[in-house]
């Protein structure tokens, strides 16, 4: 494990452990094969296009074609690698803190020691070259706990560039066996957090909901005969071949280096014609995940068959292969200039910017991404509502309170529901027959908050009949749980209680019932 290769290169053989969790739930992993990665990239970030993250690629000049491609695609982004003066790359890094320039395309030296909360999202234009700087560079997003996203590009190409850097350097060994399970990471087909999380030594068995694979598990079909027709090509190019050749020979591609070679008269020329090249290659690369093949690193990355393939070719052995998603096909998009939201978010967001920037401060300090979110879905009327935003404290509501309650205010006032504090909103919208889920939805809000706003007005002394949203059973099992617990101002031992299947609003209304 990592931990004790750190051991046995510090010498620290007694060393006591101690190890936190690494799993960073908010982070949505996903790894897609990198086919027309720029393209993907724009359609990305279509839906967020003010959003600050880093797009992190192997060499200095992909950073700059990159980022001038999002320049030209409406986005304001800029390249870091090792190539720019000391003042550039500073510079750089200033616009980036302080969300002046939100995107940065960067080499694997950008981000340390960056202290940036709001950063939604990370994307791998290639490979890394192992599962520790992978892990490192995705934690840099998603740092004040709202959902962000790590996109991971996956492409064959990356493994033999990074096999070519790692040849001729020293403990190449172990090097090739640490991209060898990024690879395996990037091609598996179960949950990637339980890959992630078992790597770095934490058992993790429960699949996580919040991966590519998670959320569009593969389906499988019979691949036997694909897979001995692959496997049969293999044999028959002697295990010589890397993978291009091999999938060049299956599809009975007539370029010069498989008609020099005379692998035309081959039985399993053109046995696969019928695939397109890509997706022949997608199937080879499962079956070195699966087993069945294997790379020769040291040996021009040559394709060889293992024990398993000889059981495919010889025994029967039956062999599933995922099905290859489809690119879905959507019509083009006017990409000159990137869709702007024009929500209270986005208002609180500018405001933000503007204080930060007369402060000479990163936007960041002012508030986090977090607390404009909970300002949005609470939309706090006073000051007496602002102080219970997520990360206000004294300071900042002597500070800012006034600016940014002026700006919701405002906001408010185009609503049509100025001065009309969030919970009684909710409870107008509620008493003009929208459900819970209508008003939570219009209202950018989770349901609870909804749930929370109906308590506080029926607190208020409002007529509004909680007991309609919890059954006779529930309000019974709560009478009981007081009744042992003998106390109703802590939530947590009632949720322990009910081994957390009764939500927290609900607890809440069968204590003010029971008043």
């Amino acid at each position: 494990t990592t931990q004790d290769e750190i051991i046995a290169q510090l010498r620290i053989h007694k060393a006591d452990r101690h190890l936190a969790s690494f799993d960073r739930p908010n982070l949505f992993l996903e790894v897609r094969p990198a086919q027309n990665r720029l393209n993907q990239i724009i359609d990305f970030l279509a839906p967020r296009p003010d959003e600050s993250g880093i797009i992190y690629c192997l060499s200095r000049k992909s950073t700059e074609k990159i980022a001038e491609r999002l320049r030209d695609s409406g986005y304001s982004a800029k390249a870091y690698h090792a190539g720019l003066s000391s003042d550039e790359r500073s510079t750089v890094q200033e616009e980036f803190i302080t969300d002046k320039i939100p995107i940065i395309v960067a080499t694997i030296a950008f981000g340390m020691g960056i202290d940036k909360s709001n950063v939604r999202f990370v994307i791998h234009y290639n490979l890394p070259k192992n599962i520790e700087g992978y892990y490192q560079e995705i934690g840099r997003s998603g740092r004040d706990g709202l959902p962000a996203n790590a996109l991971l590009f996956y492409s064959y190409a990356d493994v033999t560039m990074l096999q070519r850097f790692i040849a001729n350097t020293e403990n190449a060994e172990v090097e090739y066996a640490k991209l060898e399970r990024m690879q395996q990471f990037a091609e598996a087909l179960s949950c990637r957090r339980i890959a992630l999380l078992n790597y770095f030594g934490e058992p993790v068995y429960e699949n996580c909901g919040n991966c590519d694979i998670c959320i569009r598990p593969p389906h499988y079909f019979d691949g036997t005969l694909l897979t001995q027709k692959i496997c049969s090509a293999v044999a028959r190019l002697n295990e010589s071949e890397a993978m291009g050749m091999l999938v060049d020979v299956l599809r009975g591609a007539k370029n010069a280096q498989v008609i020099d070679k005379g692998y035309q008269n081959l039985k399993t020329y053109g046995a696969v014609k019928e695939m397109a090249w890509l997706d022949l290659q997608q199937y080879v690369i499962q079956l070195l995940n699966q087993g069945i093949l294997e790379i020769n690193f040291r040996e021009a990355s040559r394709i060889s068959l293992t024990t398993s393939a000889k059981q495919v070719l010889f025994e029967g052995k039956e062999v599933r292969l995922a099905v290859l998603e489809k690119e879905k096909v959507t019509p083009k998009k006017d990409r000159t200039a990137a869709a702007k939201p024009s929500g209270l978010f986005e208002k609180l967001r500018l405001l933000r910017q503007e204080i930060a920037k007369e402060a000479n401060v990163p936007a960041y300090v002012v508030f986090s991404d977090a607390s404009l979110k909970d300002m949005e879905a609470k939309m706090p009327y006073d000051e007496a509502d602002f102080i219970k935003i997520s990360g206000v404290g004294q300071a900042k509501l002597e500070k800012y309170a006034t600016a940014f309650l002026k700006e919701i205010n405002g906001h408010k006032k185009k609503l049509g529901t100025t001065n009309v504090p969030s919970h009684e909103l909710s409870l107008n919208l509620f008493n003009e027959g929208r459900s819970v889920e209508m008003i939570a939805k219009q209202r950018g809000m989770a349901q609870t908050t909804v749930y929370g706003h109906f308590l506080k007005m029926a607190e208020k002394g409002n007529a509004i009949d909680i007991a309609k949203f919890i059954s006779e059973q529930e309000l019974s099992d709560i009478k009981k749980a007081r009744a042992e617990l003998k106390q109703d101002e802590e939530l947590r031992p009632y949720f322990d209680y009910f081994e957390e299947k009764l939500p927290y609003w609900k607890i809440k209304y069968g204590l003010y019932l029971l008043k």
